[in-house]
């Protein structure tokens, strides 16, 4: 698992599990929310500068309402210039280069391994995906 891959596993199950219930599957996400704490931090400081100018960039290319503040559906910046945008962002990732070649290391990551017997009984198949590396293999 990359540590991009780990950062994405740690902002699905922090925000997309909280509806289920069942103390050892709790336990399991609790375990691996704090396992994944460290290294998600270190990566947010060091991609700040990156994540910083890429809003500064989506803001400047988005459409403008009337008081010239960027329009925002869904939290999502509503983009006038797109290939602008994309040009932009493009140059960005090249100057932040060394942070990406972070995101693509193998990450440090050892997940605490839930049983299929311990899922809820109402999660669902997409909640499943997000969390099928933190499942234990049954034979």
């Amino acid at each position: 698992m990359t540590k991009q891959e780990a950062f994405n596993l740690y902002q699905s199950i922090s925000t997309n599990l909280s509806n289920l219930t069942g103390s050892k599957f709790a336990y399991g996400i609790s375990r691996n929310i704090n396992i994944l704490k460290a290294e998600i931090e270190a990566l947010q400081k060091a991609g700040l500068d990156y994540e910083t100018k890429r809003l500064e960039l989506a803001a400047k290319y988005s459409k403008k309402d009337l008081d010239g503040q960027p329009v925002l559906i869904n939290n999502q910046f509503q983009l006038e210039d797109s290939v602008g945008f994309v040009n932009s962002l493009e140059k960005l990732k090249l100057e932040n280069k060394e942070y990406f070649d972070l995101l693509a290391q193998e990450s440090d990551f050892k997940p605490y391994k839930i049983k299929a017997e311990d899922l809820p009984d109402n999660i669902t198949v997409n909640q499943t995906n997000m969390i099928s590396s933190l499942l234990s293999e049954t034979e």
